[in-house]
């Protein structure tokens, strides 16, 4: 008999869904809760997207603004919401965020797979400096004070 255990399990499969696009997540997302709602409830509360980032709190974000340069940013902006563009210029200086706004407007077609691999490159680091006690993401509505 194999003492192997399986691998696997929720975590990784968050894992494996934060590589793909938005949309592909989500669709696979829909598909999974209609076979077994609480399953894609536990996916949906392990996985580390560039929404993500909406639930980063005030002093990790601007941490994390500060190790990017302004091209990364302006790149994973381009197609954002515009509640992710108003959670990261809330982070910034008025001058970078209109430096940034600037630059989105004046900026050229690009690859949507260029600024998702822009945007996990941000998730990346994100997760990095959450790893090193930096950063914060709040995982409900609860409000935090500095």
């Amino acid at each position: 008999m194999s003492d192997k255990k399986p691998k696997g399990g929720i975590k990784v499969a968050a894992e494996m869904l934060e590589y793909l696009s938005s949309q592909e997540r989500e669709k696979i997302l829909e598909n999974v809760s209609k076979r077994d709602p609480a399953i894609a409830s536990r996916l949906r509360s392990q996985i580390r997207s560039f929404e993500s980032l909406l639930k980063v709190q005030n002093k990790g974000m601007q941490r994390l603004i500060r190790e990017l340069d302004i091209s990364q940013i302006v790149k994973a902006l381009k197609i954002s919401s515009d509640e992710m563009k108003s959670h990261f210029f809330s982070h910034m200086s008025m001058r970078m965020a209109e430096e940034v706004k600037e630059n989105i407007a004046q900026s050229q077609k690009m690859k949507k797979s260029d600024v998702y691999d822009t945007q996990k490159k941000i998730v990346d680091l994100a997760l990095e400096l959450e790893s090193q006690g930096l950063l914060v993401f709040s995982e409900n509505d609860e409000e935090w004070v500095d």
